[in-house]
């Protein structure tokens, strides 16, 4: 993306002398002036936090698994026994996610400016993302007529997640010789958030203390995948073998959470180019960048498990800009 943008830049750079050539400064003023504002769609690459934040859910002891897992990230490809009991590096997780797909017609927010004088502004950008999961309880089937069956239903479970992000900046634009040309220099302060939670439905399972194993309401134990054969299975609309059983969800919480929360501190750097009066093209970046980070998995009932982590990137979140000013 970075190559393509740097290409679109020099062509612009290239072609604006000569159609500056096309007009007098007469003819319009394309230079900010006081009082101006200035909204602009942000395309190209995202600030946004990795929309996959499965990684924030709490796991949990299942009754009659032996295995208690430990809370913390998650491990990703190792199988070291000497490091089970090591959280996995955070910034495997803050990788740019669903709003950052490097393509320079990604839309990833709206940005306004309004000028102070005719060289400073201060501006503001905002993008969120939001989704939503229902839950969906499991449906016993009912197969005692073998002409009209009548199949089960998978339970879901529910979920939704939300990020957002907003950046309040300053900058300073430049004289120069072709007022179509405008340069900038500034900085941003950004702050961003992520929550994930997740609700449990009814599973239709069942946790069986005689085997230590859970049950499915059709009979099969979850912990080896075969019938116990005592029983007809509750789904066959004859005999409810789970009757006096307790359901999975006495022994585990119905919801998970977790949550991140993102600080960042950037210089600004940019170019803009007056296609006409009042429309922008621009190209802007951030040449040095410090974001700290904080993760806080939520398990319920317990204390949150906190994680930190400090990034910085030079020439950091190539953008393209479209805005018009008036």
């Amino acid at each position: 993306m970075i190559k393509k943008l740097c290409i679109l830049l020099l062509s612009v750079a290239s072609v604006a002398p000569i159609l500056a050539q096309q007009y007098s400064s007469g003819d319009a003023s394309f230079t900010p002036h006081k009082g101006q504002w200035q909204v602009s769609a942000v395309l190209g690459n995202s600030q946004m936090f990795n929309q996959d934040m499965n990684y924030l859910l709490p796991s949990y002891w299942n009754p009659g698994v032996n295995d208690r897992p430990a809370l913390g990230l998650p491990s990703i490809g190792s199988n070291n026994q000497n490091l089970a009991n090591q959280s996995n590096d955070p910034g495997v997780y803050l990788q740019l996610g669903n709003l950052n797909t490097n393509n320079l017609v990604n839309l990833i927010g709206i940005q306004g400016k309004y000028f102070l004088t005719d060289r400073w502004d201060v501006n503001l950008m905002f993008s969120m993302n939001i989704n939503a999961t229902p839950k969906k309880d499991y449906i016993e089937g009912d197969y005692s007529v073998e002409e009209i069956p009548i199949m089960a239903a998978k339970y879901l479970e529910g979920r939704i997640s939300n990020a957002w992000n907003v950046a309040i900046g300053s900058n300073y634009y430049f004289n120069t010789k072709n007022e179509r040309i405008n340069l900038y220099v500034g900085g941003v302060l950004g702050w961003q958030m992520g929550r994930i939670e997740t609700v449990t439905p009814y599973t239709g399972m069942y946790y069986e203390e005689s085997d230590n194993e859970y049950e499915n309401s059709d009979g099969t134990n979850i912990g080896t995948g075969e019938s116990d054969g005592s029983d007809v299975g509750f789904g066959d609309g004859s005999t409810n073998m789970n009757e006096g059983k307790d359901p999975v969800q006495l022994y585990t919480p119905n919801s998970r959470a977790g949550q991140i929360f993102g600080l960042k501190v950037a210089g600004v750097a940019g170019i803009e180019y007056s296609l006409s009066p009042g429309l922008i093209l621009g190209f802007e970046v951030q040449p040095v960048a410090y974001r700290y980070d904080h993760i806080q998995i939520c398990p319920k009932g317990q204390a949150a498990y906190k994680v930190g982590h400090h990034n910085i990137n030079f020439f950091a979140t190539p953008n393209l800009k479209i805005g018009f000013r008036f």
